[in-house]
């Protein structure tokens, strides 16, 4: 492996785009929300007492605007690597974090040899390509590189929520120009889609959820205002108001609640 080598690929152009601009922190009630619901889901499902020897991260998103996820999972680990299609991000992301090993890189062609990861974990990236073939070309370089044994937790847009739906639906050039979309989102897979494909790749699911159940529209104007009209103390209250909503996890509805898929498989 050799990191540090930037890989050219479709699209880096356009995402060193949308990161221009972006600071650290940046709308920090709304990042810290994000990076909770994802911090929760890693708690439940990988135990801190467990030593990964390798791990890698399919996006740095979250550690460019935010906290991200490099700090909860470099305590299980005793290698961290993280790859992101743009150099701005890596150069963020390793910043913030020094243990962290980036790389600029596609996730549909990973820069690694065969069986080398422990563990990979894929928070929503896997739902920005355009089409389905291209989902799973990911994924198939994802198991690529897992060893036997190793897992994966993936999430991505839930297509059954009726507000992910419409926002699919409709032009992107439209949502993006009304600040809806800040950046473009693509293709997705249902949890039976999920499930059939991890199959059909000789990877177990062992566990499927739904997070997020707090509207995400909604969210967010909430947490614009909160950022700026209430205190450390009070913002704090707020988000485990926010969190709380995540108890719908366990109701019959909740795929038409919850914004995201999760999926944890274990490579058999």
């Amino acid at each position: 492996m050799t990191f540090g080598k930037k890989i050219k690929t479709e699209g880096t152009e356009y995402w060193e785009n949308v990161k221009r601009g972006e600071t650290h922190h940046d709308s920090h009630v709304w990042r810290t929300y994000c990076d909770q619901i994802n911090i929760n889901l890693l708690s439940r499902w990988v135990s801190k007492d467990r030593q990964i020897d390798k791990l890698l991260k399919t996006d740095l998103h979250e550690e460019t605007v935010g906290s991200g996820l490099c700090r909860r999972l470099r305590k299980t680990t005793d290698f961290l690597a993280g790859i992101d299609i743009g150099a701005s991000p890596v150069q963020a992301a390793t910043f913030y974090n020094p243990d962290l090993n980036g790389i600029c890189a596609d996730v549909r062609h990973l820069p690694f040899k065969d069986e080398i990861f422990d563990l990979v974990v894929s928070t929503s990236t896997l739902d920005h390509f355009k089409t389905e073939k291209e989902i799973l070309a990911s994924l198939k370089e994802i198991v690529r590189v897992l060893r036997s044994n190793g897992e994966v937790l993936l999430t991505l847009d839930n297509p059954l929520n009726p507000l992910v739906w419409i926002r699919n639906a409709l032009p992107f050039g439209l949502l993006n120009r009304l600040g809806i979309v800040p950046y473009f989102v693509g293709r997705t897979l249902t949890p039976p889609e999920i499930n059939q494909y991890l199959s059909e790749m000789k990877m177990k699911v062992e566990q499927t959820s739904v997070v997020m159940h707090m509207p995400r529209v909604l969210a967010v104007i909430l947490s614009r205002w909160a950022e700026k009209r209430i205190g450390p103390k009070a913002q704090k209250k707020f988000l485990n108001f926010l969190l709380s909503f995540e108890r719908i996890s366990s109701w019959p509805t909740r795929y038409r609640t919850g914004y995201f898929i999760a999926v944890k498989a274990v490579k058999v």
